[in-house]
Parts: structure tokens; C-alpha cells; sequence
């Protein structure tokens, strides 16, 4: 993609560049525990429990 954009002589950043297809295309996980020890912060609900909400929003949504 970006070949193309340079082809075009545009001077503003591809929409998909291969560094975001590569971030993309990868698995990120995060440690939360430094965030739990330095400003206390916990997540107010769990991962399934967002998963079920995310769901009930999109089923009510369509």
C-alpha cells in the first residue's frame, strides 16, 4: 500500500501501512498488575462479562 500511495505522490500516511497490518495480524496481551499496583486501578467488570454486553448491545442494535 505504501507503494502505491508514493506512486500517487500522496504525501499523507496510507490508511493500512505495513506496520499496521502486522500489528493487526498479532496477538497483543497486557499485564495489568503494575496497573493494579501503582494507581490501584481494577476493571470494573471481567472479560465475560463485557463479551455479554458487547453481544446484548449489537443483538438489540440490529
Amino acid at each position: 500500500m505504501e507503494r502505491v500511495w508514493a506512486r500517487f505522490d500522496r504525501r499523507d500516511t496510507p490508511p493500512l501501512t505495513r506496520f499496521l497490518a502486522e500489528l493487526l495480524g498479532t496477538a497483543h496481551w497486557f499485564d495489568q498488575r503494575r496497573t493494579r499496583e501503582v494507581l490501584g486501578w481494577v476493571p470494573q467488570v471481567n472479560l465475560d462479562e463485557a463479551f455479554a454486553a458487547l453481544a446484548r448491545y449489537h443483538r438489540s442494535s440490529t
